[in-house]
């Protein structure tokens, strides 16, 4: 996926322009998890399962520093629990703290882009 920043609030993600505040955080989130689980189609990188987008949901929490792993795995218990389901077996700390690292790298790199450079996510 090719993440170009078209302006200080806007950026294509190959498939569309979408607004930075909104969609950046959740699309970076995303490529990080597809990623870890071995997952990610860059044929069509915005399919997703019931699962995955709960997951991605709450690892948002990660660009919190405040916010500890074991909050985000708690907050994981508690969500699939209202579904009548468990967390998971690869929600782990290690791997909330992998996707941590990945997010904010990603993030930080997107964050010196200039206005019409690109980055790879790859």
């Amino acid at each position: 996926m090719i993440i170009t920043k078209i302006s200080q609030t806007h950026f294509n993600n190959g498939l569309y322009d979408l607004e930075t505040k909104s969609y950046l955080k959740h699309d970076l989130v995303h490529f990080a998890v597809d990623k870890a689980l071995g997952l990610y189609n860059d044929e069509d990188p915005t399919t997703h399962s019931e699962e995955l987008e709960k997951v991605a949901g709450i690892l948002h929490a990660v660009y919190d520093e405040s916010v500890t792993n074991a909050r985000i795995l708690e907050g994981a218990d508690n969500l699939f629990s209202a579904f009548g389901k468990e967390r998971p077996f690869y929600l782990t700390d290690d791997f909330v703290q992998d996707i941590r690292t990945t997010v904010h790298t990603l993030f930080h790199r997107y964050a010196a882009l200039k206005t019409g450079e690109s980055m790879e996510l790859a």
